[in-house]
């Protein structure tokens, strides 16, 4: 029989699943998900997702009656009904981070 070449095949393709699982790479608190064909990492305490090899956005920090408080990692706006604002601060940057990852951007 002629198998050689399907097994030759069989073990390269799974060999190069696994080498591509492992170079997906996400920073602190986000796992390594896969959806069919698809992996990304997705956080812990959150569930927002990011592109594997992303680079970490800067930690939310928003305002509550004037003092400020960090929000969890991946956390990339505050909520209107809690917070003073919406924006992230420190501001310059947020608005460095947005504009190099424009999909994380909520638009009003």
């Amino acid at each position: 029989m002629n198998l050689v070449p399907f097994l030759v095949v069989s073990c390269t393709l799974i060999g190069l699943s696994d080498v591509a699982h492992a170079e997906c790479q996400c920073f602190e608190e986000f796992h390594v998900e896969k959806r069919r064909d698809d992996e990304f990492c997705r956080g812990e305490k959150n569930h927002r997702i990011f592109h594997c090899g992303e680079e970490k956005p800067p930690i939310c920090q928003c305002r509550r009656n004037g003092t400020i408080e960090e929000l969890d990692i991946g956390e990339t706006y505050c909520t209107l009904t809690i917070y003073d604002n919406q924006n992230c601060e420190p501001r310059e940057a947020w608005e460095n981070y947005l504009t190099r990852f424009p999909s994380h951007r909520i638009l009003d």
